[in-house]
């Protein structure tokens, strides 16, 4: 899947005034979503973790680099999640509000 489909899901958007939530308004803003467009909340990487492996949430902002601890623990206690592909075009829409992403591919 893409960032697109996050719409309408149960998403947590990182602490409320965080920096994680900021890159997050940032990425939906790039990919024309809002809070609005999702059941959002307001948890840090573990909480969202622990919500998606109790089924609370059906996904999470992770903006994090490689390894995210968070990352690693939701896969090694067996949450059934994937990490959601960024297109070049969303990647461009995201970088034209805040030029400060680039593309890494996770082996």
């Amino acid at each position: 899947g893409t960032l697109n489909d996050i719409a309408g899901t149960r998403f947590s958007v990182g602490p409320q005034a965080s920096g994680t939530e900021q890159s997050t308004m940032i990425i939906l803003q790039g990919v024309n979503l809002t809070k609005k467009s999702l059941s959002a909340e307001c948890l840090g990487y573990g909480d969202t973790v622990s919500a998606m492996r109790d089924g609370r949430l059906d996904g999470g902002a992770l903006p994090a680099g490689v390894p995210a601890a968070a990352v690693t623990d939701m896969y090694a206690s067996g949450v059934p999640a994937r990490i959601l592909e960024v297109t070049d075009e969303q990647l461009a829409s995201i970088n034209a509000i805040a030029n400060s992403w680039f593309r890494f591919d996770i082996k």
